[in-house]
């Protein structure tokens, strides 16, 4: 009886020593060994140096990586951890910026990320956290969301859900008055702070996509999903979906002035085809989803890119700029 209490009192000083130098230790940080011991002591741990000392040894050599520093009196801190700073900083930086989660869900995520690191780094961490100037998605059940469709993609079954719109006064509305989606899910993926629902749609009967955050919770049915397409590529359908926005697959021409090259390699990628011109302009032909949301990507650059070919696609595009010159007659209906 006495051994067992021995083995239980020196498991709990084993976790107890481990928890205290990961949450209290890093390399600006150190304990003594008297400053260990005293806190084992406010624990009702009594123990000595010796004791510390094969306890770390024994740490140490099941994964821990704890760091003696010599001197007169020694100190120790834990050293490598599964994630360091800039890798935790990057991550938070992820989840700051992701319209899809939450301010809310954004501290959960935020606060079990710093609690990755010493109590003295969270706090450096922490100073660093700004919701205030970022745009954060207001639907809470992003969460469940994302929850139901891994299930279902698990289990092979379709999903039906609806989707939701904002009227004029911000209340949310059905969209398509209130008609019910039935999807099998194949994938979800994450683009441009976004999630997406990849699947085959019944209504269209064929392969296609919709942010996460403006469907309700879908509800799992029985059904078994229609199998994947043989001819369908999940890795070429979401890199070749421009910003995710559905449109004709087409392949445009493009002049861009030179100072743009570095944009076009990181929308299309260091492999997409490029030739000179001239000593100021480069040409490209880009394989994208005809949208307004692409025509609008190629407006912002104010005439430093240029829509060579498809013919039809320079229409389209003059058509667009042409609509919104075209105010008059809203500006009639105002007075």
């Amino acid at each position: 009886m006495r051994g067992d209490k021995q083995a239980i009192s020196s498991k709990s000083r084993l976790l107890e020593l481990y928890r205290l130098l990961f949450e209290q230790t890093d390399e600006e940080h150190q304990l003594t060994t008297n400053e260990i011991l005293e806190h084992l002591k406010n624990k009702g741990m009594i123990t000595n140096r010796k004791t510390v000392k094969s306890d770390i040894d024994l740490l140490n050599k099941y994964g821990a990586d704890i760091v003696i520093t010599h001197s007169t009196s020694n100190s120790y801190f834990m050293a490598e951890r599964l994630f360091q700073i800039p890798e935790i900083k990057m991550l938070m930086d992820s989840v700051i910026s992701s319209k899809a989660i939450t301010e809310l869900k954004s501290s959960v995520l935020i606060n079990k990320l710093k609690s990755l690191v010493s109590v003295h780094q969270a706090a450096e961490l922490s100073h660093r956290v700004c919701f205030k100037t970022r745009i954060k998605s207001s639907n809470e059940n992003i969460y469940y969301t994302v929850d139901a469709i891994h299930n279902a993609i698990k289990r092979k079954k379709k999903i039906q859900f609806r989707k939701y719109d904002y009227s004029i006064n911000k209340e949310r509305i059905y969209r398509d008055n209130g008609k019910i989606y039935i999807v099998s899910p194949y994938e979800l993926a994450w683009y441009e702070d976004q999630y997406y629902l990849i699947g085959f749609f019944e209504d269209i009967n064929g392969v296609s996509h919709t942010r996460v955050d403006s469907i309700e919770t879908p509800e799992i049915i029985e059904d078994d999903i229609n199998t994947i397409p043989a001819w369908f590529d999940m890795g070429e359908y979401v890199v070749t979906m421009f910003k995710m926005y559905a449109g004709p697959m087409t392949d445009v021409d493009l002049i861009c002035d030179n100072s743009l090259m570095r944009i076009i390699i990181d929308r299309f990628g260091f492999d997409v085809p490029t030739s000179v011109i001239d000593s100021q302009h480069f040409k490209t032909q880009v394989h994208v989803a005809l949208s307004p949301i692409f025509y609008s990507w190629i407006f912002q650059f104010s005439g430093m890119i240029k829509i060579i070919s498809p013919k039809r696609v320079r229409d389209e595009y003059t058509k667009m700029l042409k609509q919104n010159l075209n105010i008059d007659q809203l500006v009639k209906e105002e007075i």
